[in-house]
């Protein structure tokens, strides 16, 4: 069982691209934008774990991505592996 609705999912879904396509992201808004939808404690617990990494990390810029390698490629784009060096975290990039 999960999201009990497609649209308020795919709402949010758009919601977060749109959000970190924006600088100085306002995690609290994303949070109570979730918080709005009926999910499972299991999605709860996913995305509790999300935004506490999201704020460890705060803003992301360029200089702080060392690239390891490419993870794939397509019409959009090319996804790379990526460490952030001030918190050691792994992360998927596309560019």
């Amino acid at each position: 069982m999960g999201i009990k609705s497609k649209s308020n999912l795919i709402y949010f879904v758009f919601f977060l691209v749109l959000c970190f396509s924006i600088p100085d992201v306002c995690i609290e808004r994303l949070q109570e934008e979730f918080n709005q939808l009926d999910c499972t404690d299991k999605q709860k617990d996913r995305m509790e774990e999300f935004f506490k990494a999201k704020r460890a990390v705060g803003e992301l810029k360029q200089d702080d991505l060392v690239s390891i390698y490419e993870l794939g490629q397509g019409n959009g784009g090319v996804v790379w592996k990526v460490r952030h060096k001030p918190t050691d975290k792994i992360m998927a990039r596309k560019v």
